[in-house]
């Protein structure tokens, strides 16, 4: 029908999900499939980032410093501001959302473990445990040094995942499972800024 024809249209390859909160309707395009998040992972590695916090394994009120090493082109304002500049991890995962800002993810991927192996099994395992089978986040933005060169990762980029996946996240951040309960609220503020 009329994803075909969108498809067709615009000549590209499309995925949908979609569910009525009030009456349990769900439809669906390919939403199965997998394909290349790109920005999109953000709203995952949020969801591990309350998570964490929640767990007390970070804390949202920590400053980080803003190395001129961790100043990633592409989206953002951090590329653009003084070196040793520091912010709250809240305020990355703010910047992360709001502005899609590269580099303010990777100060927030940074926090979440001592090593690049354990901060994707981090944000991994969170997915995994919420029922979101076929996400992944696989590398940090703009990090060719630590891009895993598996057919995932080569085809995928930074992250993979289903509109599926993504329906089920934003279903439990409605109903407010996905972390607890005020999480989910400063989530949903976050998002609303956008």
């Amino acid at each position: 029908g009329e994803f075909q024809r969108l498809e067709r249209q615009f000549g590209g390859h499309l995925g949908v999900a979609g569910k009525n909160l009030n009456t349990g309707e769900v439809i669906g395009y390919n939403a199965s499939e997998r394909f290349p998040t790109a920005s999109v992972i953000k709203l995952p590695v949020m969801a591990a980032f309350f998570h964490l916090a929640d767990q007390k394994r970070v804390d949202p009120h920590a400053r980080v410093v803003l190395a001129k090493e961790d100043k990633k082109p592409g989206s953002g304002v951090l590329q653009f501001m003084t070196d040793s500049m520091n912010l709250s991890l809240l305020d990355a995962v703010k910047l992360m959302i709001i502005l899609s800002d590269n580099t303010a993810t990777n100060l927030v991927l940074d926090q979440l473990a001592s090593t690049h192996d354990a901060r994707m099994a981090a944000v991994n395992d969170f997915l995994l445990s919420r029922g979101l089978k076929n996400t992944r986040l696989l590398n940090r933005l703009y990090s060719w040094q630590t891009k895993k060169q598996s057919p995932e990762g080569i085809r995928y980029g930074i992250g993979v995942s289903t509109p599926e996946d993504m329906m089920v996240l934003l279903e439990a951040l409605y109903n407010k499972t996905l972390a607890d309960s005020s999480s989910c609220n400063t989530m949903l503020d976050i998002l609303k800024q956008q």
